[in-house]
């Protein structure tokens, strides 16, 4: 359908998009070093999607991403947990009758990081340090190089590209459906 429509140009980038997210996740292990925050694990080929990580409260949670929001930092709860979600649609809010705090605590307390294909190392390390100052005072920000709605461009910036060219996008708001 619309989906497989949508996903079958990006088979030939798919290569680049997880030599990316391998990077971008590297990045953030390396660049949230020693905060309280537990990150996602490490996978046997670290190329996530998004990159999670949880907080021991969900106060801490929502402050966390209310400070990053105020330096125009977007980030997202983690999903709902399936075993609490309607089990089906159509006949009411019926949910599964079994108790898993564990998932439910994960979902309450962790948020996913920005996980773009266009960030570089020194958006990630911005974004990390504003997280680690939220937890230590006396760490200090570096300049935020962007500007806002920095992502509207018209060339790709992947830094994934083995030629090291740049492609032209041809999307709305320099998107091509990537």
């Amino acid at each position: 359908g619309l989906g497989a429509a949508l996903a079958v140009p990006s088979f030939d980038e798919l290569e680049d998009l997880n030599a990316h997210r391998h990077q971008m996740a590297t990045w953030y292990r390396k660049h949230l070093k020693g905060t309280p925050l537990m990150l996602m694990p490490e996978g046997q080929r670290d190329e996530p999607w998004v990159f999670g990580a949880v907080t021991k409260e969900a106060k801490t949670k929502e402050a966390v991403r209310v400070e990053l929001a105020s330096h125009g930092i977007e980030t997202r709860n983690y999903f709902f947990p399936m075993h609490l979600e309607p089990v089906n649609f159509f006949q009411g809010t019926q949910t599964y009758e079994i108790p898993l705090p564990e998932s439910e605590r994960i979902a309450t307390c962790g948020f996913y990081f920005p996980s773009h294909r266009y960030l570089e190392e020194k958006d990630v390390e911005y974004i990390c340090a504003v997280t680690k100052k939220f937890f230590d005072k006396a760490v200090s920000l570096p300049k935020c190089t962007r500007k806002p709605n920095w992502v509207d461009r018209t060339e790709d910036p992947s830094p994934a590209l083995p030629d090291g060219k740049r492609r032209k996008l041809n999307g709305v708001n320099g998107h091509n459906g990537h």
